[in-house]
Formats: C-alpha cells, structure tokens, sequence
C-alpha cells in the first residue's frame, strides 16, 4: 500500500477514536477533536512527535492567554481580535507555530461561551490533549510498512 492510502487511514482513526472518547466524555466541540487528531498525523512518526508537541503547548498558550484577556478585558470580537494578534507574534516567537489556527479555534469556543467557565477551558484542554494522545498512539502503534517508500 503507498503511504497516501496507510496516512488516510492512520487520519480516519484518529478522528473517529477522539470524536467517540470526546463524546464518551461528553465534550462540547467533539468533532473539533477530531480534526484535531488529523491535524496531528504525519507522514513520520518523529514529525508527529515534534508536531504534536508544539500544536500542544501553541493550544496551551491561547488557553491562557484568550482566558485572560476575556477575564481581563472582555468577552468581545474586539478582544479576541487583538488577543490573536499576540496570540500569532508569541507562537512565532515561541517557534510553536504550527499550533496557531487549531489553537485560535480552541480559543473561539471560550469566546463563543460569552463569560468565564472552567468547563470550557477544560473541555478545550481535554480536547487537544486527547486528539494528540490518540495520534501519537497511532503512530506508536501503526505498522512502519511504509517506511521504505518514503
């Protein structure tokens, strides 16, 4: 099988494993989740590693900050709009960049909540850390079969 065909399916099951253990756990945002989990698949298991990682700790950071700043300032598009501005120069400082627009829509969530819930802030926390779990599991256990043609 070409590596197209085994990175399909290693995305597939990623997605439906997060959604169904997101919806298990009663998440809002499953299917978020989801996409999450495909986000986090690569082509190599050292990318996924290292990719996974950095859209980890991207999500952390617009957590913590969009938290703030909604606590802070207000539950706005205004807010919001300026929080992705520091939000997008802190990734790129931090070289974790790759985590900005998985991570921006984590942060709409809180905002679409409109007042400060530690629900949603776990709910958004538990769904990254779930969908990079489930694909770095994935990717510890699916066949390396591919390997040679890459």
């Amino acid at each position: 099988m070409n590596r197209y065909l085994h990175t399909t399916i290693k995305m597939s099951l990623a997605s439906f494993v997060t959604i169904v253990i997101s919806e298990l756990l009663h998440l809002d945002y499953a299917i978020t989740g989801g996409i999450l989990a495909v986000l986090s698949i690569q082509l190599t298991r050292k990318d996924s590693y290292l990719l996974a990682i950095k859209r980890f700790l991207d999500a952390l950071l617009a957590i913590a900050l969009f938290t703030m700043l909604f606590l802070v300032l207000d539950f706005s598009v205004l807010v919001f709009a300026v929080g992705t501005v520091l939000f997008i120069a802190l990734s790129f400082a931090l070289k974790i960049d790759v985590g900005i627009v998985p991570s921006l829509v984590l942060a709409s969530h809180i905002l679409l909540r409109g007042s400060y819930s530690f629900d949603i802030v776990l709910n958004s926390f538990l769904l990254i850390f779930i969908a990079s779990f489930i694909a770095l599991t994935l990717n510890i256990l699916y066949p390396l079969n591919t390997k040679k043609s890459l």
